[in-house]
């Protein structure tokens, strides 16, 4: 593969010498490059800065020089028993000088050092014995399982977490959820009289992270990032009633069994659970980071999120509720989309979806997403989904590019890019297109160019009010799922027209930011799902900026939105307002076969423009008159075309 002096000459070149040539700070050489679907494009200079952590303007890669974070060592090397009961492991000692001189190297870098806390569900398991038969090895006599085993053991009782039904949850795995209220014989010294077992474990793994030179955790999976079901047992569902009293709401639950407390809050309390849940587990992070601080570092907390927000307020990762008492600028979330071994990709654009409503929903923390890559994951995904190689490397330069470039509002109402880091797949390993990348960094979205679509909290939680039990659409169908069905995506079957297809998807807002989106920054419109929901105070807010229009509800009031929509079957598009006044527009064709159709524009100053295509996208002249123009359009099967438009001006902005 040739490349002279970072001189990128083919798209699949590997990612570690973009990278290198991104920290170095140094741009790309033209020349012609041949796409992996052997199109003819040409490379444009290019300058990009290095990386320096969480940036909209330079999103960086994760573990690249000048990044976010690393791992002096990952979840492969030490376990969560191992994490939990550090003191006396001898394995960690013999192991202190590599961890913390890679812990100061990655800080030498940029990068957070990390404790990688996972658990997959074994621990107990392996701690008590193991099972042959399923190929779990006998780690009872290993330091920390030992002590994993014991302590548990003796609290079986107390601390295992329930299900609805009041079994426990996880027979054997010795699950003990963050929300646990502890005993207060458990109670360490210096450890407030209300502590959880996920303040416990957080300040054990708290001073854990200070002695190996380590500034936090990246959670995931299980105990820890992903709470698979929450906890019922009857010590956990008496610390809700007593929380619920200190935040101004009366709790008393019937003398009955767990099924009969869980039904009466499942009833009555569902939204006041659902806030309960995300702020008990998020004493675990706040323990780390309580320690860190105390301890005079600057704490990163925080790990893989769920790519639907409202589905992770179910399992009780609501951002919002979590960053209340730990300031979001200690966090650190990653948006999960990424395909898996035993995960298909998800439909195009809800890397976009996922992406959107979750920095939007909370624009305070800093967010990147995990995104797929050339690594054998996403090719065993794809050839098990049925796709040939060549929908797989369309997929992934759609998937980056729109995900690159969904852009957001800040509290004080000014425009950024959503994702501030990516991360490829799990490890930040295989690689991605480096014209892509050049792309993503060259153009920085400052302007929306058309409609937001508006996240609403307080929509999404009417949807927990019972009675009676929303069937029809429960809170994590409120808006991703219905905005994918409309432009023609869903997983569910229906017969609704599309009705938002071809529109500009690519700008989100939440009812943070929507009272400072003001001039420039003004969407077209605001798409809002369920506006019969809308709470008032939200409605006088946004009908004071621009029209309100509900998908479902007035469909035909988005013919009239501007300034660009896509026509033609399988189209669909984003835009926006880059560093350099250009006008960027991407269109995407999710059919398997090429769709012809326009891409019209309204509203916007009269001129002939030149609409430069990207990575192979032919070129177009755009002649408005009378404010209105527009271009033919013939997209392949499964392509993502990109423009920019040069001077292009949106009337009003």
């Amino acid at each position: 593969m040739k490349y002279n002096s970072f001189c990128f000459t083919r798209p699949r070149l590997l990612l570690s010498a973009f990278a290198l040539a991104s920290a170095l700070g140094l741009g790309s050489c033209s020349d012609s490059a041949t796409s992996p679907n052997e199109e003819r494009t040409t490379v444009t200079p290019y300058l990009v800065g290095p990386a320096h952590g969480y940036s909209a303007d330079r999103p960086c890669f994760m573990t690249e020089k000048g990044g976010v974070h690393g791992q002096p060592w990952g979840a492969a090397g030490f376990s969560w028993p191992q994490m939990l009961f550090w003191e006396g492991n001898q394995e960690i000692a013999s192991k202190y000088l590599e961890m913390t001189s890679a812990a100061d190297g990655m800080d030498a870098d940029g990068r957070a050092p990390l404790l990688g806390t996972v658990a997959w569900g074994f621990d107990m398991i392996a701690a008590t014995g193991g099972d042959q038969a399923t190929g779990i090895e006998d780690r009872s006599t290993w330091d920390g399982y030992r002590q994993y085993a014991e302590w548990i053991g003796a609290r079986k009782a107390d601390y295992l977490a329930m299900n609805s039904k009041g079994e426990v949850a996880y027979p054997g795995q010795g699950y003990i959820s963050f929300m646990m209220p502890m005993k207060s014989e458990d109670i360490e010294p210096g450890m407030d009289s209300n502590a959880t077992f996920g303040t416990w474990a957080g300040e054990r793994l708290g001073k854990l992270a200070y002695k190996v030179h380590c500034r936090g955790v990246s959670a995931a999976d299980f105990f820890v990032g992903i709470a698979l079901g929450t906890d019922f047992h009857p010590r956990v569902l008496d610390a809700f009633a007593r929380w619920a009293g200190k935040h101004g709401q009366s709790v008393t639950l019937p003398n009955s069994d767990v099924p009969g407390k869980w039904s009466y809050i499942q009833s009555n309390f569902q939204p006041l659970w659902y806030d309960f849940i995300s702020s008990q587990h998020a004493t675990f992070y706040e323990g780390v980071g309580r320690v860190l601080l105390d301890s005079g570092k600057v704490p990163m907390v925080g790990g893989q999120i769920a790519n639907d927000p409202a589905i992770g307020r179910l399992w009780g990762n609501d951002l919002r509720i979590m960053t209340e008492n730990l300031p979001a600028k200690y966090w650190d979330f990653m948006v999960e989309v990424q395909s898996a071994g035993d995960r298909d990709t998800p439909p195009q654009w809800r890397g976009l979806m996922s992406m959107g409503a979750n920095a939007s929903r909370v624009p305070d923390a800093p967010i990147g997403i995990m995104l797929d890559a050339d690594i054998a994951d996403f090719w065993n995904a794809n050839s098990r989904a049925g796709h040939k190689k060549d929908w797989g490397w369309k997929y992934l330069k759609h998937l980056w590019l729109s995900s690159g470039w969904v852009h957001v509002a800040n509290r004080d109402g000014s425009v950024r890019r959503a994702a501030q880091a990516f991360q490829r797949s799990f490890w930040d390993a295989g690689g991605t297109d480096p014209l892509q990348m050049q792309a993503i960094l060259e153009h920085i979205p400052r302007h929306p160019f058309g409609p937001a679509i508006y996240y609403s909290v307080g929509i999404e939680r009417s949807f927990e009010v019972p009675p009676p039990p929303n069937t029809d659409t429960p809170n994590y169908y409120y808006l991703l799922v219905k905005l994918q069905r409309d432009i023609g995506l869903s997983e569910l079957p229906s017969n609704k027209p599309l009705v938002m297809q071809g529109i500009n998807i690519g700008y989100w807002v939440s009812d943070l930011s929507a009272q400072n989106v003001t001039g420039a920054n003004a969407p077209s419109a605001w798409i809002v799902y369920e506006s019969d929901r809308l709470p008032s105070a939200e409605r006088s807010v946004l009908s004071a900026i621009a029209p309100i229009i509900d998908p479902e509800k007035n469909p035909a009031m988005l013919d009239s939105l501007g300034p660009v929509r896509a026509t033609g079957d399988g189209l669909n598009c984003l835009a926006f307002v880059d560093q350099n006044n250009s006008v960027m527009v991407l269109v995407t064709n999710y059919q398997g076969s090429q769709s012809k159709g326009t891409l019209q524009f309204r509203n916007v100053e009269n001129g002939d423009f030149a609409a430069s295509g990207l990575m192979g996208t032919p070129d177009h002249a755009l002649h408005i008159q009378n404010n209105a123009g527009q271009f033919t359009i013939n997209v392949p099967s499964r392509e993502t075309y990109v423009y920019e438009i040069p001077g292009l001006k949106w009337i009003g902005h």
